[in-house]
């Protein structure tokens, strides 16, 4: 967190010494590229480049060398070295995306660079690129700016994908705007059936939307000129009858005429026309103007009644004289010509000149200079008197420059045509720098003597200056300023264009970062102002001028310039007075031109000089008389003075005097607390100072700092779920008052510092409230992840909002409000992966969710950590492979993910993934638990996982629950064998003999059964092993000892579901049907399974006993809904057959 105190500047002397220092004492890789950093972070790009590129050079191996690279880039672009920029950022993208995090933001600037030297071709390649391998929350933006650039290469199939693809994120702040420009492109492309149909998608989707009248008039306007006037007719009428009272309705009966018109219908065409321009609510538009003059051309052109057109042609001129239109001086044009040349031809001719007077004062194309001196011959004018330059005046001067070479007046006519020229492009927004060499072209046509006089030769150099500075190149800039500086060498003090060539210099030189060159411009320009003030002393806007550049100056000044800069300002204290502004800006710029030379005493001393002289009044101890100072109105010059106060205390702070800075601070909290844009600072380090000492650091010095910082900073009130609360904040806090910007950088501290020891005295709902004032203030609420209230103030991305809603979820925990935990949360399931705590955030999720009973919030939230995180498998180039949606644990697909995971860092994935097959365990989710737990397998790094145990376990367990036994069969024998001290051990050889049953793996069945037995003889699932051992027996042929065995336990006290089992196998394994009924019938009495029932009844069928069979398969499908498919299914078909023998058997 930056002090306040550094807010001002850093000087280039300042740098330039810590620069040295540290190269002195040979700093490490790591060093040099942190003070890299530090300096692109305090917006000293062009050191930040200096470093960056010695990083590069010494260090270009280095794991940071990409991030590096760039950072350089930002920096070349910051400073306008755009091809530089480009060059490194190309490099950058070539980096891998695991080692690189940023390489979407370096394919996005790439591509945005690229498009601002419009090679849209090449920025859509890397928007492309970027698309591809996942531009993660760029990607909408990425998607939208691409179809754009395709619509401008004309690729509009490719284009019109992009925005097929982008509008149908309902989710997506661009699908509107996507859906609009879909029609657009069409409509661009000129193809009609397209261009319809996406307007009439966009008019469903979004039927409240401004533009739609405007896109139904641009179709039927497409349609009209295509000839296709049934459908222009078509969509009029709509226009008509939806969109009665809009513009576009208006035009659309416009088009109705035109559709008439080229359908030789005039008479009709005329009158829809006419009908227009007698609307009184259409005439002050243009439109009604255009409807008539195009009603007039139909009478004239088509229908031959003269008068009747120039009735028309009258009125069209009188309504566009009276609207804006953007058509106006054509109109105009048009009719004055028309009825200039009726009136002509009627010998009228002071009507006739009248209007070509005015056609020439609407700036025509049309030259009627001919015409105008023909009608001031016939009334006995001077012919040509008056007439403006035109046309026929340009060609007269240019044969003026033919007859003169080498004069005064050639040259003359010649700057005056280039001069025209010039602002012409200028109106055209054409490009002016090529007219730079057609200027210079003229300092070798003409001899010196031509050039001196007149000032002609400086004034060429400011043109070419001029031209040279609208250019878009460095090269350009820095020909401009030469051409500026050679306009300051000719002509001397007379020389009327120095002020605007200085003036230039500094424009042209910010531009290029040439600060030096800057600052000693403006010098020069304050330094004649001021000479010619002191000559008008009583000339406000003189003063007010030099004052200006004064300011301009004092803030550019940096390096060797200081002390000079510093004797000059002394010079115009002395010279001025006190009572003068020039002196107050003197004084001002003083305290900080000694700061930049680091005289810390000195500066705090001139800016408290500066408060005593144009501040209020104060006593004699330095107290402002009557504080607080309550001034009329917050004006420039209040701001300079509680500015000036603030330095103080910056001053002190720079010369270690840790005690004046305090006592500063606080004079500017007792005397200047009324609309002071720097009392959050100032609130702020003297709440700070609580937390100092033994006793700031005692739970009640820590909760006086928490107070003070809330208090004093935030807002009085600590009342948070008042539902006015955000009112009672100071107005600085959070405000989008570009006078309160910097107040936020001690405004979102405060909020968290406070936040955090609230917290840590136990006060979390005090905490929680600080947490979520912040999200509210700068992050759009607790429940999203960006966003503003109404008036907040929203900048660049702010890190510490990830901290705010981090703390937010952990309050709410340690309050055991799980609800608003969840709701804190939830964004970090389908974005914010950016989030530096997303991770913990996640399993907090995961786990207190689940606790809550919000089931579906908890797998949804380890699934995305299992999902997202881990590594990726990649292509032969080494590429990563976007994980495919199938293999995705996540059910709701949605968020934009690219399907890249990104590095799991101190995750132990393990434990996630047994937490979610735990959760899906619970819910007797036993296909999910299966596909959750099944990687621990055979994945390598789960193999010495501390949760492998349990999961292959749950997971053998969900297989046999889904009949799958041969999966479960081996998770459970690789348990067994591999975890001989599981402690639900004895339980796990039953499953394992129990899947080797019923895949029967007679071989592996005995063998765990021998091992049983030998280490647990005594065991409680002794039982259950040797009902299993038995019927390997019978598999393996040997049945008299298996049967004997089962008969044994059938007749023994064990559990009943194992003697019911002895029944069952008994019972199947018996040649007779009725002994085997019999045995069946036991194991059903005993414990009843789906499958002892089925053998029941199928042995029943055999005896015709169908009622008991029919009870028995009832009994499968009613008792049994969630057993073993295929009996069920069994069941199912045998009923029906059974059910017949039974009526037939009843007859």
């Amino acid at each position: 967190m930056e002090r306040g105190h550094m807010l001002f500047r850093t000087t280039a002397g300042l740098l330039l010494m810590a620069v040295a220092a540290a190269t002195a004492r040979g700093q490490t890789a790591e060093e040099l590229l942190a003070q890299a950093q530090q300096m692109e972070k305090e917006g000293a790009s062009h050191r930040a480049v200096k470093l960056y590129q010695t990083f590069l050079e010494k260090h270009k191996d280095h794991a940071q060398a990409t991030e590096a690279r760039y950072r350089l880039a930002r920096c070349y672009d910051a400073i306008g070295l755009v091809d530089q920029a480009i060059a490194e950022l190309k490099t950058v993208a070539a980096a891998d995306v695991r080692s690189f995090r940023n390489k979407p933001e370096a394919l996005y600037l790439l591509g945005k660079l690229y498009a601002g030297n419009k090679a849209y071709e090449e920025a859509a390649k890397v928007f492309e690129k970027m698309l591809a391998e996942g531009a993660g929350i760029y990607e909408d933006e990425v998607m939208n700016l691409t179809a754009g650039y395709y619509a401008i290469l004309q690729k509009y199939e490719d284009a019109a994908a992009k925005y097929n693809i982008l509008k149908r994120r309902s989710d997506s702040k661009l699908a509107e705007q996507a859906s609009l420009k879909l029609s657009l492109l069409w409509l661009k492309a000129e193809k009609t059936d397209q261009a319809i149909e996406a307007i009439a998608d966009f008019a469903s989707a979004y039927p409240d939307n401004k533009q739609i009248p405007d896109l139904l008039l641009k179709a039927a306007d497409l349609c009209r000129r295509q000839g296709k006037f049934d459908k222009t007719i078509s969509i009029c009428e709509q226009l008509r009858s939806r969109y009665p009272k809009t513009l576009e309705a208006l035009a659309g009966n416009y088009l109705l005429g035109l559709c008439y018109r080229d359908r030789k219908e005039f008479k009709k065409a005329a009158d829809a026309l006419d009908q227009i321009g007698l609307v009184k609510d259409y005439q002050a538009r243009g439109l009604a103007a255009e409807a008539l003059v195009q009603s007039a051309n139909i009478y004239y052109s088509d229908l031959r009644d003269v008068p009747a057109a120039m009735k028309r042609y009258e009125e069209a001129a009188k309504l566009a004289r009276e609207s804006e239109t953007e058509r106006k001086t054509e109109i105009l044009e048009q009719c004055y010509f028309r009825l200039g040349e009726y009136h002509f031809e009627q010998k009228n001719y002071t009507v006739a000149l009248e209007y070509y007077t005015l056609l020439r004062n609407v700036s025509t194309r049309v030259n009627v200079f001919t015409r105008i001196m023909q009608c001031q011959e016939a009334l006995g004018q001077t012919a040509g008197a008056d007439v403006p330059v035109g046309e026929a005046e340009v060609e007269l001067l240019r044969k003026r420059i033919a007859d003169n070479p080498g004069t005064a007046i050639a040259a003359d006519a010649e700057i005056f045509l280039l001069d025209r020229k010039f602002n012409e492009s200028l109106r055209r927004k054409l490009a002016v720098a090529p007219l730079a060499s057609e200027y210079a072209r003229l300092l070798t046509a003409y001899p010196a003597e031509v050039l001196k006089a007149e000032h002609r030769e400086p004034y060429i150099y400011a043109q070419i200056g001029t031209c040279l500075a609208q250019g878009t190149t460095r090269e350009e800039l820095v020909r401009a300023i030469a051409a500026f500086e050679k306009v300051l060498s000719c002509g001397g003090e007379e020389n009327p264009y120095r002020i605007t060539a200085l003036e230039n210099i500094v424009i042209s030189a910010e531009r290029l970062g040439d600060r030096q060159k800057a600052a000693s411009a403006s010098r020069q320009l304050f330094e004649i102002s001021k000479a010619k003030l002191d000559a008008a002393r009583d000339d406000k806007a003189l003063e007010q001028r030099t004052l200006e550049y004064l300011r301009t100056w004092a803030t550019r000044v940096e390096g060797g310039m200081i002390d000079s800069s510093i004797e000059l300002c002394r010079r115009i204290i002395e010279e001025k007075g006190p009572l003068s502004d020039l002196s107050r800006e003197a004084r001002y710029y003083l305290g900080e031109l000694l700061y930049l030379k680091r005289d810390f005493s000195a500066a705090a001393k001139t800016f408290q000089e500066f408060v005593s002289i144009y501040g209020p009044r104060q006593d004699a101890r330095g107290e402002v008389k009557d504080a607080p100072w309550r001034p009329a109105k917050i004006d420039e010059k209040v701001e300079q003075v509680y500015t000036a106060a603030i330095r103080v205390a910056h001053a002190w702070y720079m010369q270690g005097h840790h005690q004046n800075m305090v006592a500063a601070y606080e004079w500017v909290v007792r005397n200047f607390p009324v609309g002071n844009r720097h009392m959050p600072e100032a609130q702020y380090w003297l709440a700070i100072e609580l937390g100092k000492g033994t006793q700031g650091q005692t739970k009640e010095g820590k909760r006086k700092m928490a107070d003070a910082l809330w208090k004093n900073v935030v807002g009085p009130s600590m009342d948070f779920d008042d539902s006015k609360f955000l009112r009672t904040l100071h107005p600085w806090t959070g405000s989008s008052d570009e006078r309160y910007a910097e107040a936020q950088k001690y405004v979102k501290p405060a909020i968290l510092k406070a936040g955090q020891i609230w917290s840590e005295l136990g006060d979390h709902d005090l905490a929680a409230g600080a947490f979520r004032t912040y999200l509210e203030l700068y992050g759009g609420g607790e429940k999203r992840p960006a966003g503003k209230r109404p008036g907040a103030a929203v900048a660049a991305r702010d890190e510490n909002l990830d901290t705010a809603r981090y703390a937010l979820g952990r309050e709410y925990i340690a309050l055991k409000n799980y609800a608003r935990m969840i709701e804190v949360y939830k964004p970090y399931l389908h974005g914010m992966r950016g989030d530096r705590f997303r991770v913990s955030a996640l399993r907090l999720l995961g786990y207190h969710a689940a606790q809550a009973g919000q089931q579906d919030i908890a797998i949804e939230a380890y699934a995305t950590l299992l999902d997202e995180y881990g590594e990726n498998r990649v292509d032969a180039r080494g590429n990563p492979i976007p994980l495919p949606p199938a293999m995705r644990l996540r059910q709701d697909k949605s968020g934009g993910w690219d399907g890249i995971r990104m590095p799991a860092g101190d995750l132990d994935l393990g434990e996630v993934r047994f937490a979610l097959g735990l959760l899906y365990w619970r819910a007797e989710d036993w296909r999910q638990c299966m596909r959750t737990l099944q990687p621990f397998l055979d994945d390598p790094k789960l193999a010495k996982n501390k949760y492998r145990d349990r999961a292959l376990y749950m997971a053998g367990q969900s297989c046999y629950r889904l009949y799958d036994y041969a999966t479960g069969t081996k998770l459970i024998q690789t348990l067994v064998r591999e975890y001989p001290r599981f402690e639900a051990v004895e339980e796990a050889y039953v499953n394992a003999a129990r899947g080797c049953a019923e895949t029967k793996n007679w071989s592996e069945l005995d063998l765990l059964y021998q091992t049983f037995v030998r280490e647990w003889p005594r065991s409680d699932y002794r039982p259950r092993m040797d009902l299993l051992a038995a019927v390997s027996h019978i598999g393996q042929n040997r049945a008299d000892k298996g049967l004997a065995m089962l008969r044994s336990l059938a007749a023994s006290d064990a559990y009943q579901d194992v003697r019911a089992d002895a029944w069952y196998h008994l019972g199947i394994n018996q040649t007779d049907p009725a002994k085997a009924l019999e045995a069946l019938e036991k194991s059903v009495q005993v414990f009843p399974r789906e499958t002892s029932c089925l053998a029941a009844a199928k042995a029943a069928m055999k005896l015709g006993r169908w009622d008991r069979a029919a009870q028995l398969l009832d009994m499968v499908t009613r008792d049994f809904p969630r057993g073993n498919p295929a009996v069920l299914a069994e069941a199912r078909s045998l009923l029906p057959s059974v059910q017949a023998a039974l009526a037939k058997q009843k007859k």
